[in-house]
């Protein structure tokens, strides 16, 4: 058979030598000798705590795994698992079997599960927040059949995402194309939100979850009704955006800007990030010549000069005009003031559904992150599962987008999403002192109980 073999985010397919009995799972016997894969793990896939490797048959016919051996040219540590219950899928069958009784019908679902303790216990089931039964697991591995009510189907979510399709939103497709929802007993539509973005429907309900950014929760958070809503992951560890000018321009610094035009969205906290980053440049923020202006195409308004600076997001204007050719200057807020190295964009979620039915936002991160762990070891194929759902997009564009953003969807944290409060709350305690808004509470819109 041919097997896929992955480990936190790692992914390959191995061709297994050819076995030699057919009867295996009658007798328990076989002829075949030292027959064996080898899979090298790249420097760096292991990491302190746990580790899941998953091997599955992709093609070919059945096989029987009879060991693992794990070698490294420097020394590993390994400790036994410390007991306990893992659910790695549940996965629905398209069929109906019988209940209790022949007027009593369900639908299959296959739960794998490991029994990490070293004898048979019981564990018991559900499926939003409905009790199911008990299982009887022994140790390792198991592959259990149990039955949902006709009828009953699934957990529906929508993601909303802030805009068109763009690699920003690859780990999600990536999830759906790949059947991480699906194997977490997700259906999960992805849908584009309206122009004002896709905080209101997730506050609404109308969408569970969706994309947004730290400074536009600013807006909200503190004020006298807050939108019901968290945010629960980050797509992107660092803050990748800044302003970006043609060369000819001159503007080299933020005290460039002066005298300039800037392509502004007329929003106070987006004008109070330039006017810090002109002032501490130097630079007299009154001679920004501010042009409201929503740009959807920054080739186009720089080669025309429609304005002389935009703010971008490097991921995917940023590369774009390196594709077409364009001489710029660019330069990273973050580089200018650490406290705008905010958190742009997120994942948000829906406050009611995080206090009522966590198991379901715990299911669809945990997708969601193996999506975004794919984008970061395989970038070339994240790419291909983007185009195929949005097959109106640039390819090359997405291509080397996504090669960018390999490297920053976790950059140097732990583990992709992870939200580090100093700096989200630092952002906010900035926003505050401005004026921008009300003062904001420490852990203001954000909930981390989701990323382990």
């Amino acid at each position: 058979p041919r097997i896929e073999v992955s480990l936190n985010g790692f992914r390959t397919e191995v061709q297994t030598p050819a076995g030699a009995d057919q009867n295996y799972l009658d007798t328990r016997k076989t002829p075949s000798k030292g027959l064996s894969a080898e899979v090298e793990i790249p420097a760096g896939t292991l990491c302190s705590g746990d580790n899941i490797l998953s091997i599955r048959s992709v093609a070919g016919s059945w096989m029987v795994l009879d060991a693992l051996r794990l070698e490294s040219t420097v020394p590993v540590a390994t400790t036994a698992p410390k007991g306990g219950v893992t659910l790695f899928s549940a996965v629905s069958e398209p069929a109906l079997i019988y209940g209790k009784t022949p007027d009593e019908q369900l639908h299959p679902v296959v739960l794998n599960v490991a029994n990490w303790d070293a004898k048979p216990r019981k564990a018991t089931w559900s499926y939003d927040g409905k009790p199911g039964g008990e299982l009887r697991l022994a140790p390792g591995m198991n592959s259990l059949q149990v039955g949902i009510p006709e009828g009953y189907d699934g957990r529906k979510v929508t993601f909303a995402l802030d805009w068109t399709p763009n690699t920003n939103h690859t780990g999600v497709y990536v999830a759906a194309a790949r059947g991480y929802y699906e194997d977490a007993g997700l259906e999960v539509e992805i849908v584009q939100a309206p122009e004002n973005g896709a905080d209101a429907l997730v506050a609404t309900g109308d969408a569970q979850f969706g994309v947004s950014f730290q400074d536009t929760m600013a807006t909200y958070v503190s004020s006298d009704s807050p939108l019901p809503v968290s945010a629960v992951a980050a797509i992107i560890q660092h803050n990748t955006s800044g302003i970006i000018s043609r060369a000819e321009k001159g503007i080299t610094s933020p005290a460039g800007m002066m005298d300039h035009t800037y392509a502004t969205w007329e929003m106070p906290i987006e004008q109070g990030v330039i006017q810090r980053c002109v002032e501490a440049d130097g630079g007299d923020f009154s001679r920004v010549q501010m042009v409201p202006s929503t740009v959807t195409d920054e080739v186009t308004a720089l080669q025309t000069d429609q304005v002389d600076s935009i703010w971008i997001y490097w991921a995917w204007a940023g590369v774009k005009c390196e594709l077409a050719g364009l001489d710029t200057n660019y330069f990273a807020f973050a580089d200018i003031d650490p406290v705008f190295d905010f958190y742009t964009p997120v994942i948000i979620a829906n406050d009611d559904l995080i206090s009522s039915d966590p198991d379901t936002v715990q299911a669809f991160m945990d997708a969601t992150r193996r999506g975004y762990e794919d984008c970061i070891s395989d970038p070339d194929g994240a790419a291909d599962a983007l185009l195929e759902a949005a097959p109106e997009l640039d390819g090359e564009l997405v291509r080397a987008s996504q090669e960018y953003l390999a490297d920053q969807y976790q950059a140097d944290a732990s583990q992709w999403g992870e939200i580090d409060q100093d700096r989200w709350d630092a952002f906010f305690g900035w926003v505050g002192e401005q004026g921008f808004a009300p003062a904001i509470e420490p852990g203001a819109g954000l909930d981390t109980q989701f990323i382990q």
